[in-house]
């Protein structure tokens, strides 16, 4: 599995990493491909895209009015989380090839990787 952020989410600096990716396998196991993290009341909630709560953590993790994303993809050849702020997240439709394309790139100039699990 790897996990990469964009540029919006390296500046935000959160400093508990290891604790992101433990939430992030968890809740893949439970099928979760898309998470959301925003602090209230001085603790974490992660919620899926409808808004429900899946976890909470006694902690922020990221910067207090800030929501980040990790959405769940697998090209074929990498399983991956990117991490991304809303406003980093756009999506065109391609009506000649029939596909969604994320406006950010997952490697290279726009992403940074974060960690690489094998054996999963």
């Amino acid at each position: 599995m790897v996990f990469v952020m964009t540029p919006g989410v390296e500046r935000l600096e959160s400093q508990d990493w290891e604790l992101i990716h433990s939430i992030i396998i968890r809740l893949y196991r439970d099928n979760e491909y898309f998470l959301s993290f925003k602090e209230k009341g001085g603790k974490t909630i992660v919620t899926d895209g409808n808004e429900n709560e899946l976890c909470s953590v006694d902690k922020m993790i990221f910067p207090p009015k800030n929501k980040v994303w990790a959405i769940y993809g697998d090209d074929q050849q990498f399983q991956y989380y990117s991490f991304l702020l809303p406003e980093e997240y756009s999506v065109n439709f391609d009506s000649d090839k029939r596909k969604f394309s994320t406006i950010y790139e997952i490697a290279g100039s726009t992403a940074r990787q974060l960690l690489f699990f094998t054996g999963f």
